[in-house]
């Protein structure tokens, strides 16, 4: 399992992922698109 609780990621001044919370189960299939 993996686990992701109020992950935050800025580009310069712009906050493009705020506060995620992720839960991955184990045999799940997950895609994440960005900018």
């Amino acid at each position: 399992m993996l686990v992701i609780r109020g992950l935050t990621k800025y580009f310069g001044g712009l906050a493009a992922v705020h506060d995620l919370d992720l839960d991955v189960e184990r045999g799940m299939l997950v895609g994440l698109i960005g900018p």
